[in-house]
């Protein structure tokens, strides 16, 4: 009842594909297949943004009639309340999948994605892999550095297959517990004692009776047998810390049950069903480690969207992130943001301002490069009030240039000019006159300085910009106004 009621207030100001109206004019709205090219939101801190444009646009997108699925990742510990707020306004109560500490929603990520269609053990060591750059991304590194993550994550890519071989359910924790029990020599492998107690030793015997014959068994067997209890002591000692270490932090967490174990929901039923997932582990209470789980999530969904057959009819599905370059893998945000709308999925990027995505990637000029990329690839812009100027500048070279035409002039006589006597005829002295093109942005930087940031007005101001697109007021961009939602 309260979906229906809600849809019907909705219909009266918006077109049935409209999730958001953006400015006076009759279509000067924001339309769900607009949507599918992405959205890029910057405001500073108390711009309005997230009870201004953002309630407005979850709404609309959490009420419209498709009743697309949604992934939200949480940075702020009141986040998630937000948007249960928001599906409850929708009738979208019954959709909710809350994934936090001591309640019953869990996904195994690794599991997951070895399990899913079309994954296996190279996408799961994709994932591990991401996990390790968002957790090294603000270290300075030399171009050898990356030997010591690669072979760590080698060495856990040959750990989940050995264990997946051996019919076990496979999560980091199972992962940590067989790189533990690994041969530290050639004599240690040869020692009976060892192989008694080791449950690294157990696993392989296991697999090899059931997947002796196939080549990745082969494979993870001259790993194990061979190459790893050979290794020097000091490179096998950087590689077994660099695994343990990020094992450890990712399973030492309060949120550790959520991401290994038993698995309660899946990124493909979420999909299919249309389920609200808001996975409620804040970086702003749990650190790094949730920041890094919660890439892990985004990536297992984003490949979940892009195995779906498009012969069938997809439901659409949002990616919903605040503090967004936190959660940013460039180069493989990059890769789904441009094929994002083939696949029914809506990516809402929030950030506060360009520098803060910089140093989130890693303060250098690669990172600015990336942040670069990252933003280009959305087709809908909203700037809301700001101070910095590289953010200002960015959203003021989305509006372009207009040209303009200026006159100057010069008299070469200490005498004002006297109208009558020129028409008299009378001379009036060394008169030049001058006149030039010039271009000017459209939208000056400093336009998103003075825009209204709620408060007692409750009145949100933006700037919308939309490639491709000339709004009611013949422009590229709009000024629009939101109600903000508390």
């Amino acid at each position: 009842m309260v979906r229906l009621l809600y849809q019907f207030i909705l219909s009266l100001f918006l077109q049935r594909d409209a999730v958001l109206k953006i400015g006076p004019g009759r279509k000067d709205q924001l339309t769900l297949q607009q949507c599918f090219s992405n959205v890029f939101i910057s405001g500073m801190i108390g711009s309005g943004k997230t009870t201004g444009i953002c309630a407005n646009l979850a709404l609309g997108l959490y009420g419209h009639p498709s009743r697309p699925g949604a992934l939200i990742l949480c940075q702020k510990p009141d986040e998630s309340a937000r948007h249960i707020a928001y599906m409850r306004q929708t009738g979208r109560l019954a959709d909710l999948i809350h994934v936090k500490p001591g309640g019953r929603w869990r996904i195994n990520l690794l599991d997951s994605e070895l399990s899913a269609r079309g994954g296996g053990v190279e996408s799961a060591k994709a994932l591990l892999g991401v996990i390790m750059e968002a957790a090294n991304r603000n270290r300075q590194r030399t171009s050898s550095d990356s030997y010591w993550p690669e072979s760590s994550e080698r060495q856990m890519g040959y750990a989940m297959a050995l264990i997946q071989m051996a019919g076990l359910v496979v999560g980091f924790q199972e992962v940590l517990e067989f790189c533990q029990s690994l041969p530290n020599s050639p004599e240690q492998f040869k020692d009976p004692k060892w192989r008694q107690t080791s449950s690294a030793a157990k696993i392989v015997l296991a697999a090899s009776m059931n997947c002796s014959e196939t080549r990745a068994f082969k494979m993870a067997w001259e790993w194990f047998s061979t190459e790893w209890p050979e290794l020097s002591e000091k490179t096998r000692s950087i590689i077994q810390s660099v695994t343990l270490n990020t094992l450890d932090k990712l399973l030492s967490n309060r949120f550790a049950d959520l991401i290994t174990g038993e698995t309660t929901f899946t990124a493909e039923k979420a999909l299919r069903d249309g389920k609200l997932v808001i996975f409620d582990v804040p970086g702003a209470v749990y650190g790094p480690p949730a920041q890094w789980a919660a890439v892990a999530v985004k990536l297992l969904f984003q490949r979940a969207a892009m195995r779906r057959s498009l012969k069938e009819p997809c439901r659409p599905f949002i990616f919903y992130t605040d503090e967004a370059a936190n959660f940013c893998v460039p180069e493989l945000d990059a890769m789904f943001l441009s094929q994002s709308r083939q696949f029914k999925c809506i990516c809402i990027n929030v950030i506060q301002n360009i520098p803060l995505a910089v140093t989130a990637l890693g303060s250098s000029e690669a990172a600015r490069h990336q942040v670069q990329a990252w933003t280009s690839n959305h087709a809908t812009v909203i700037g809301c009030e700001n101070s910095d100027p590289e953010t200002n500048k960015l959203l003021s070279n989305f509006a372009g240039e207009v040209t303009e035409v200026t006159f100057g002039g010069s008299s070469g006589t200490s005498q004002p000019f006297d109208i009558v006597s020129d028409f008299l005829g009378q001379p009036q002295g060394n008169i030049s006159a001058s006149w030039n093109q010039v271009f000017r942005p459209a939208l000056p930087p400093d336009a998103f300085v003075s825009l209204s940031k709620g408060g007692k007005s409750k009145i949100v101001q933006a700037y919308v910009f939309q490639s491709g697109r000339r709004f009611s007021n013949g422009n590229t961009f709009i000024r629009a106004q939101f109600r903000q939602r508390f």
